[in-house]
């Protein structure tokens, strides 16, 4: 289902509700952070996509081995050291593949007549079928047990006039589904919220929807193309999704606020999870635009603040990305891609391997952006930023400048994550005729200590300003 919403959303871009409080704000932006902490394992298949992480805490990934006209589905997990091997799995619907409160193993499969369904596997590895599950879109865990679900429930043989549902199947294996009112609405993803219900994403129409377990409906309109796409929510329990139609990750409280933060045109969001660190992590729809760029995933503060991870493998295009239970963050990347199909280009075919990543949390990191600094009557100016950590932390600390051997300036600073800043660095009495001799030809030493986290010393160039 998620392969099919990157093509949707590709094409929508060329071409009863509340009131609720909205807003919307640009997000502030940060350069690319290098791939510090990332392990990158190459599995077996070359095509991958969903991950849902066991108890165990392995990763399980649904791919497909063999050339497109002869596909063999797989299941295989990697482990914190690497992959551990794959298995003839069913035929999975994209991506859709999750790990029940109850311990089995969920999926979106695909059954002998083309029809998606939800199956289960047990303890045994067997997987059966869950019925009244036809054509079902999404699913996601339930805290009682069991799968929500999105289902646009065929009528006889022919998807024409589909019945758009939200339900859930028990673990007792019961279903329960409820019918939505707008048959045009095409469904994306779902997930449960800390109060039992479920929320998601209507992408056709512009809506993120909240379900209780009893029926009732309650609708919240977006933005005319915004086309909602994953859903996550996250420690406190709001509600987190991308809008790749609009590059947008919105945000919406249980009780119906949202907000909404804008991203560079380049980084179309897919899917989305909420980190142990504070941040929203995501993957990027790197065909769905000319300036769209490979081997990153974007990430942001709730308060807005956007940067990119720059992975190892600069050619692999990530396609899922879940935040594991020990706090790592881990995705899926396809290989380098080629066009098949003349100049038609009919299919992207990965060249290499599958990757599935694990990123692991980094510590709070101050460091001098820039390696020129202004210098003025009465202070120097150093680009100070901050990086990595939780996002409730501010880097704090000291700065102290020598030049030839000699202390120049001292001050204290405070940036806030996520964010570069100039801080001015005030003068040492007694040293204005040694800074003023070297201006412009030399390089003093700027030392940061932090008061938590790291920081690095760093060779800077003295300037007039302009």
């Amino acid at each position: 289902m998620r392969g099919m919403r990157r093509l949707i959303y590709l094409l929508t871009a060329m071409v009863g509700v509340l009131a609720v409080a909205t807003s919307c704000a640009a997000a502030g932006f940060a350069g690319p952070e290098g791939a510090s902490g990332v392990s990158e394992y190459q599995v077996e298949a070359k095509r991958i996509a969903g991950l849902a992480q066991a108890s165990d805490g392995t990763v399980i990934y649904g791919s497909i081995a063999g050339p497109w006209d002869h596909p063999e589905p797989r299941l295989g997990r990697v482990g914190p050291q690497g992959p551990l091997g794959e298995t003839v799995g069913p035929r999975l619907g994209a991506d859709e593949l999750a790990i029940g409160t109850e311990g089995d193993t969920w999926a979106r499969t695909i059954d002998d007549s083309g029809r998606s369904r939800i199956s289960r596997s047990m303890s045994g590895g067997t997987w059966s079928q869950i019925a009244g599950t036809a054509d079902a879109r999404a699913i996601a865990p339930r805290a009682a047990g069991g799968m929500w679900f999105l289902q646009g429930e065929p009528r006889g043989t022919s998807m024409v006039g589909a019945v758009p549902k939200v339900g859930y199947v028990s673990a007792a294996g019961e279903v329960v589904a409820f019918s939505l009112p707008d048959l045009k609405a095409g469904l994306s993803s779902i997930v449960e919220g800390h109060e039992g219900d479920a929320w998601f994403t209507w992408h056709d129409a512009d809506k993120i929807g909240h379900m209780t377990p009893t029926g009732q409906l309650t609708e919240f309109s977006l933005r005319a193309g915004s086309r909602p796409a994953d859903i996550t929510v996250d420690a406190h329990g709001n509600f987190w999704f991308t809008e790749p139609g609009a590059s947008r990750i919105g945000q919406i409280t249980p009780t119906g606020e949202i907000t909404e933060y804008s991203l560079p045109q380049s980084a179309w969001p897919d899917q989305i999870a909420a980190g142990a660190d504070g941040r929203l992590w995501f993957t990027e729809l790197v065909w769905a635009h000319e300036t769209a760029r490979f081997g990153n995933l974007g990430r942001i503060t709730p308060s807005g603040r956007f940067t990119q991870v720059e992975l190892p493998n600069r050619a692999s295009d990530p396609r899922d990305v879940i935040a594991g239970a020990e706090g790592d963050i881990w995705y899926s990347a396809m290989g380098e891609h080629g066009c098949v199909g003349g100049s038609s280009c009919q299919r992207w075919e990965p060249k290499n391997p599958a990757i599935v990543g694990r990123i692991r949390p980094a510590p709070l990191t101050t460091a001098v952006a820039v390696r020129r600094a202004a210098l003025w009557r009465n202070r120097i100016d150093v680009a100070i930023s901050c990086g990595n950590g939780n996002v409730t932390e501010t880097c704090r600390g000291s700065i102290a400048i020598k030049l030839n051997g000699k202390q120049v300036a001292k001050s204290r600073y405070s940036v806030p994550i996520d964010t570069s800043r100039k801080v001015p660095v005030r003068r040492t009495a007694g040293v204005s005729s040694l800074v003023k001799a070297t201006l412009g030809k030399s390089r003093a030493l700027a030392i940061v200590r932090p008061d938590a986290g790291k920081a690095k010393r760093r060779a800077i160039s003295l300037i007039h300003p302009e």
